[in-house]
């Protein structure tokens, strides 16, 4: 019983001492921060000393500290003394280097040319980056406060840009060409569902031609304008034409245009002085080409001198002379004659005329005066 009691002292007290290792007896380094170990300035290559701000052991290669352990390795919570010139992530053989999340590819550097693939995307020509689609997303734009507000997706094999939040399809590009600006199905190489602006106009081919809106479609088209005479508008005058005295005579501005005399009086110079105030005439209404007159005359006796008709056009509150043509045909009977005239006219102008004679006897002229505009 005694020899029991004795060998069971024995084990205890040899347990005790295994357990109660004297912590002044650990090998010791010395101690310094990241700042005081790169101020030593006579390490000798080997030693060691702990690194209290990396809570590391560092130990000197000769020439620069390092981490024990990894020195060559990255840690999870970075490295320091490292060079961008030497230093780096990858792989140095001709292999693709890989990052994982969950243990699925979610990045690629692909080994043999300039290429980064995203979400096990497939190697395509030699684009920088490649990204395989979510389902449909493709890519996403914050702004700096980390607020989305772009997105592209791929819906129907098409592109769409979309504004986060507010809407689809501000900008569609459909597979096969056709672009659509808020729409999914843009039936044309431009389909804007919306207003418009175009600043420049694309260049018309000819002078003949002329960009037309279609009003149902709203598609934009060249056409030709239509030939001279393919739509035409004719306005005849008639009333008791003065060649009197050298002087320009107009329609009478008290009656209009309707029958009456034109004996208003425009002055003798080479064109006449026509009023912006109380000026007869024919108001135009929309953009138009004057493109001749024909004038009927039946005096009452054999002109003498020369016989003139001066057209004119009232435009912005000035008057500006389309020209004046020689009357070669006067005399008792009735005579007709046309002239070529060309001119273009704008909405809101007023259309006058005046006759005279020069170097002649007075004379009246029963008149009719036609005049035909090309649209």
């Amino acid at each position: 019983m005694q020899k029991i009691h004795i060998l069971l002292f024995l084990v205890l007290c040899w347990g005790s001492s295994k357990a109660q290792i004297d912590g002044t007896l650990l090998l010791g380094l010395t101690q310094a921060t990241t700042t005081e170990m790169n101020a030593i300035s006579n390490a000798v290559e080997g030693s060691l000393l702990y690194n209290t701000t990396e809570s590391k052991v560092f130990q000197y290669n000769g020439s620069n500290w390092g981490a024990v352990g990894d020195s060559n390795s990255w840690g999870i919570s970075g490295n320091s003394g490292t060079s961008s010139g030497s230093n780096f992530i990858g792989s140095k053989d001709a292999q693709d280097l890989i990052l994982k999340s969950n243990n699925t590819e979610k990045l690629r550097l692909v080994n043999n040319r300039g290429q980064v693939l995203v979400n096990r995307a497939n190697i395509f020509n030699n684009h920088p980056l490649v990204i395989r689609a979510n389902g449909n997303d493709v890519l996403a734009f914050q702004d700096a406060a980390g607020t989305s507000k772009w997105h592209w997706n791929i819906l129907g094999g098409g592109l769409n840009f979309v504004e986060t939040g507010i809407a689809d399809y501000r900008l569609f590009l459909q597979y096969g060409g056709n672009v659509g600006f808020n729409t999914s199905t843009p039936e044309y190489t431009a389909d804007i569902n919306g207003t418009a602006r175009i600043i420049n106009t694309p260049t018309i081919s000819a002078a003949t031609k002329v960009l037309v809106k279609n009003p149902t479609t709203g598609q934009i088209s060249e056409q030709a304008i239509p030939a001279l005479g393919s739509g035409k508008l004719l306005e005849t005058i008639h009333g008791r034409a003065y060649f009197y005295n050298n002087t320009w005579y107009s329609t009478h501005d008290q009656y209009g245009t309707s029958y009456q005399n034109w004996n208003q009086n425009k002055g003798t110079s080479t064109t006449p002085s026509y009023s912006t105030a109380g000026q007869s005439g024919i108001p135009i209404t929309s953009d138009m080409e004057l493109v001749k007159f024909t004038m009927k005359n039946d005096f009452n006796s054999n002109p003498s001198g020369s016989q003139y008709i001066n057209l004119s056009v009232l435009r912005g509150g000035s008057y500006t002379s389309i020209g004046t043509y020689t009357i070669t045909t006067g005399s008792t009977v009735i005579s007709i004659e046309s002239h070529t005239v060309n001119f273009q006219l704008q909405e809101n102008d007023l259309l006058v005329w005046a006759c005279r004679t020069v170097g002649g006897a007075n004379r009246q002229s029963y008149t009719s005066l036609t005049f035909e505009f090309g649209y």
